[in-house]
């Protein structure tokens, strides 16, 4: 009989212990979430803040992309924080606005975590995500400043910046097709898309004004090149269910490619520069090279 109740005992004690484990393990899980993932990954509070607020965008479906208002009222927000973050760690320091924003970005940019779990790589590939949407925001309204115009280029990019996702998607999808690394690669793959864009801005900023030559006979060329790419990254879909979405981008391609090339005539040597950028992104979508 009392070694009986001893057992009792001890199977008591051990089933408190676990429900006292697993009652932990779920509040950090909670806890985890409810403060994004940068608070694993910085010791920094106000930088946990404006990262979280950055990779909003990527972790939640609370943003539209495709309501312009909304995407702007969240890269302001996601601005202010920043030059408040900056602000607060330099007091003193005298540069610009854009500078400051650029500067906390790229350590924002810096603290993404990869992990290794397929979840884990997915995570990261949003918040990649929505720290480059937050710099074209950024570069876009620099650029803005100085070239009124760029408006319609910017509306010419959205159209043509869709069909080329749309595709590279596409052909990432078929060529990794029910494995688990998928979704991953689609993430990593619209993100190539988007750097396209990142790099292009930045350089046309770092021109200040100054003359950006190239002859047409060179973004023709380059122009070539990418729909040489597109065809044979178009090949390599095998796949029913995506083969017409992705020839429908394919065949709407060249026409948004020549509408934006249109709107740069003073950027032409960015402009082939990135063609070129496209050309790669395209041509990182399958192995069959």
């Amino acid at each position: 009989m009392k070694k009986f109740i001893f057992g009792l005992i001890i199977f008591v004690c051990i089933v408190s212990l676990a429900f006292c484990l697993y009652e932990g393990k779920e509040s950090k899980s909670v806890e985890s979430q409810s403060e994004g993932p940068a608070k694993m990954i910085s010791d920094n509070p106000a930088l946990r803040h404006v990262a979280n607020m950055v990779w909003q965008l990527g972790m939640t479906n609370s943003i539209d992309v495709e309501d312009d208002e909304a995407l702007n009222t969240w890269q302001e927000q996601c601005e202010k924080a920043m030059l408040q973050y900056y602000d607060s760690i330099h007091p003193n320091e005298k540069i610009s606005d854009f500078k400051k924003v650029e500067a906390v970005l790229d350590e924002v940019d810096v603290i993404i975590p990869v992990g290794r779990t397929t979840i884990d790589m997915i995570n990261h590939s949003y918040m990649v995500y929505s720290v480059l949407m937050c710099k074209i925001g950024v570069y876009s309204k620099k650029v803005l400043q100085c070239d009124s115009t760029f408006k319609d280029e910017m509306r010419a990019w959205k159209e043509l910046h869709g069909l080329l996702s749309n595709l590279c998607i596409g052909v990432i999808h078929s060529e990794w097709y029910g494995g688990s690394g998928c979704g991953p690669m689609m993430g990593a793959v619209r993100n190539n898309v988007l750097e396209v864009r990142v790099n292009d801005l930045r350089r046309i900023i770092q021109l200040e004004g100054g003359s950006d030559p190239a002859t047409d006979e060179m973004i023709t060329s380059k122009q070539d090149e990418l729909y040489q790419a597109v065809e044979r990254a178009f090949k390599t879909v095998d796949k029913e269910e995506l083969y017409m979405s992705v020839k429908q981008s394919k065949e709407a391609l060249p026409a948004a490619l020549e509408k934006w090339i249109h709107t740069r005539g003073k950027y032409k040597g960015c402009t082939a520069v990135a063609i070129d950028d496209m050309k790669d992104a395209v041509n990182n979508t399958h192995s069959d090279q």
